[in-house]
């Protein structure tokens, strides 16, 4: 993978290095195509937004991203696509900003209720990987006792794996306490139908003050 040969996420300063930038933005323009003309083909009207060609950032911090694009498309009924990208940074040269760290500039304007994280797990684990025991919510209260125990997943990639995405949507609870963010498996259709339809299935993640008590399930 590009992204772990030319550590590009780290930071992007030689002549190869940029040529390893470009290697990343075609992969994940490329994952992106794929997915937009499968959206399309179910008759989704979807636009994407890649943030390699709209954002600059600071020490990977986004400091100057115009969101007013995707707001209208959101007030037409479009649904607007952002992913994982290569973005220029005024410190490091250029750098990768994930997906979550994306939304960590898109909630306070968007201010959604609820972020869906589909990936190869059903949820986060107690005991990965032997993956017998499902923790079934996480707040920021419960989750110092959990945390020795959440090791990782099988979809680590090079902006962090499972302690990494927790751990970050954590933070954004902290600021945003009405907000509510669940991991499940999108490995099949009707795990994401569930998933848009309200099911809570997964993992939650929810602020301490929602009242709501960590269990686990097995």
């Amino acid at each position: 993978m590009a992204a772990s040969k030319y550590h590009t996420r780290e930071g992007v300063k030689s002549p190869g290095q940029w040529q390893g930038f470009a290697e990343v933005w075609l992969a994940a323009r490329e994952l992106n195509q794929i997915l937009i003309e499968r959206f399309a083909q179910f008759g989704l009207p979807v636009i994407s937004f890649p943030l390699s060609a709209g954002a600059v950032t600071k020490n990977g911090s986004a400091t100057n991203w115009n969101i007013h694009p995707i707001e209208a498309a959101l007030q037409h009924h479009l649904l607007p696509v952002v992913y994982g990208d290569v973005v220029l940074d005024e410190t490091l040269g250029g750098t990768i900003l994930s997906t979550e760290e994306q939304f960590a500039a898109l909630v306070p304007v968007l201010k959604p209720a609820k972020i869906l994280l589909a990936g190869r797990e059903v949820g986060v684990w107690q005991d990965y990987p032997a993956c017998t025991t499902l923790i079934d919510t996480i707040t920021p209260s419960t989750y110092p006792a959990l945390s020795k125990n959440i090791i990782g997943s099988a979809s680590t990639d090079v902006t962090g794996g499972m302690v990494s995405k927790v751990e970050s949507m954590l933070s954004l609870i902290q600021k945003h306490p009405q907000l509510q963010i669940q991991i499940f498996s999108g490995s099949n259709e009707e795990a994401i139908f569930n998933a848009l339809s309200g099911e809570q299935s997964g993992t939650i993640l929810r602020s301490d003050v929602q009242g709501v008590k960590n269990e686990i399930r097995s």
